[in-house]
């Protein structure tokens, strides 16, 4: 225990030296062996409680419980079709007269649709003009960034995800000014009833060329609203169960610019862009849209290069640590990297 606590104390003189500031007071290893960390040779140094309102210790409250785990099934508000839900065939076989021919006419409607969607595309791609000077190339999701090559240079936002980049996406003018009323509705959603209700609309807008287009918009949070990203990630997960290729392509967007941030490591105007890109995970984390391993992963990434990373760790754990360590997918992992790290 008392070689436990030198390597302690001598790991906190080292980060305090680096962050310029004055060590804390350490604990005793008397006072240690009864609180809730404790250092043992050869495992984590963390003992993590069960303690806290809501079973599990995993929330602080009722209310918080809530906002993360009380996520509203979309099939209640939204017809099966436009989720991709396939009718049982003998649900169908029993149905009525008059909804089969309200079925009949949904489809004639939607080839319709169809033909009109190709018909639009065939035209805008006869008249779209030439892109001049775009350095431009396609993310594995189909949305454009910069090419690095051209990124050298930013310090403020490391990449471009504009709605402006893909105006041509096959949407039709209705559903598409619909979208452009949702979009511009997201950030005055500061609530649990707004964001349900947006994701419910957008549901009923269902289509792969609005599935990309929200792909983008989400990917493009402003760095100076992080207010938003707890409701975005509710947003996210309310359609992830019928939409996953949301969510995996927002995460694509953030493994894109995690990447990109931690080639400019040294660059501190992207301090701000780092916040937002390491919280927006951790919402994702807590409402399971980004899955145990992927969070793990960027948490490993951060403590290989500890020195650098140290604002991101903490950034991490303040925002889903308590989640990381008790929900049963990642405590085990969680602990065991979090003690290494001392």
């Amino acid at each position: 225990m008392t070689r436990a606590v030198e390597r302690l104390t001598t790991g906190v003189q080292s980060l305090a030296d680096l962050l310029g500031l004055a060590p804390p007071t350490l604990p005793t290893a008397a006072t240690l062996s009864k609180s809730g960390l404790q250092i043992v040779e050869g495992q984590s140094s963390f003992t993590v409680r069960d303690d806290g309102p809501v079973a599990g210790g995993i929330w602080d409250d009722e209310e918080e419980l809530n906002f993360y785990e009380s996520i509203l099934d979309l099939k209640d508000f939204v017809p099966s079709a436009l989720l991709g839900i396939k009718e049982d065939k003998a649900s169908v076989e029993g149905a009525a007269q008059d909804s089969e021919v309200q079925a009949m006419e949904a489809e004639a409607k939607q080839k319709k649709d169809e033909e009109d969607m190709r018909r639009l595309l065939e035209e805008t791609e006869r008249e779209k003009p030439e892109a001049e000077g775009e350095d431009v190339v396609d993310t594995p999701m189909g949305s454009p960034t910069l090419a690095p090559a051209a990124l050298e240079g930013e310090a403020d936002e490391p990449l471009v995800h504009a709605d402006t980049l893909a105006e041509d996406d096959g949407l039709q003018s209705g559903p598409a000014a619909r979208l452009n009323v949702l979009f511009a509705a997201l950030p005055e959603a500061v609530n649990r009833e707004i964001i349900d209700k947006l994701a419910v609309e957008f549901a009923t807008l269902n289509s792969k060329a609005a599935r990309k287009r929200l792909i983008r918009h989400l990917g493009a949070v402003p760095k100076n609203r992080t207010d938003l990203l707890p409701h975005y990630a509710r947003f996210l997960a309310t359609l992830d169960p019928y939409m996953p290729d949301i969510g995996a392509g927002v995460l694509e967007i953030l493994d894109e610019e995690l990447r990109y941030l931690q080639r400019k490591r040294h660059v501190r105007e992207l301090d701000s862009v780092r916040l937002k890109n390491v919280r927006f995970y951790g919402e994702l984390a807590k409402f399971k849209v980004a899955k145990p391993y992927a969070i793990l992963h960027v948490l490993k990434v951060f403590l290989d290069e500890f020195k650098w990373n140290i604002e991101n760790i903490a950034n991490l754990l303040e925002n889903c640590g308590r989640f990381l360590l008790r929900y049963e997918g990642t405590a085990v992992t969680a602990k065991s990297m979090v003690g290494r790290s001392l």
